[in-house]
């Protein structure tokens, strides 16, 4: 082989070995596979980029923040992905009168100690079998309230609305949507 080829070719796959390292760290970084910083900048574990907001108001960067951070900010219509551990199932809302459907409710404990009230719209997608003290990632719609806030939207789009995104539950390697 002409060693004029070879060093190109070998610098050319130098730069592919590069580039798919970047776009698997990109990845892990996203999933919040890889350790955090204790720096305020750094994003945190819970938080994972994937897809712009669907919100009118400003915003940084999707999931760039936590539960805790928009709680802290009082802000609302911000998709956020977190993971969590169960405190309290609460009763089924079974009033459909806003034509929103049913929905299962429970508390839900996420890191920065913020307990945050679920609800997973059981008309849409199916019910998670979780109980009490079980760990679930979810990924939906933060909305302020002074008791810690709602996720809602953890499903799948019923319609092609404001809520355009896709939200989901995982528990135990299944994914509810």
């Amino acid at each position: 082989m002409n060693p004029r080829l070879r060093k190109s070719a070998s610098s050319f796959a130098f730069k592919l070995i590069a580039v798919l390292i970047a776009a698997a760290i990109t990845i892990a970084a996203k999933r919040g596979w890889l350790p955090t910083t204790s720096s305020s900048n750094s994003p945190s574990p819970t938080s994972a980029p994937t897809s712009p907001a669907p919100s009118s108001q400003s915003q940084t960067t999707p999931f760039s923040r936590t539960v805790r951070d928009l709680f802290n900010a009082k802000r609302s219509n911000a998709w956020v992905e977190t993971t969590g551990r169960v405190e309290k199932l609460l009763p089924d809302d079974t009033d459909t009168s806003d034509n929103s459907g049913k929905h299962q409710k429970f508390l839900l404990l996420v890191p920065g100690d913020i307990t945050v009230l679920v609800a997973h719209n059981i008309s849409t997608a199916p019910r998670v079998p979780i109980r009490q003290g079980d760990t679930i990632t979810l990924r939906g719609e933060y909305e302020y309230t002074d008791k810690g806030g709602t996720i809602h939207f953890t499903h799948k789009p019923k319609y092609n609305s404001r809520n355009a995104q896709s939200g989901w539950i995982e528990f135990k390697g299944s994914r509810y949507e």
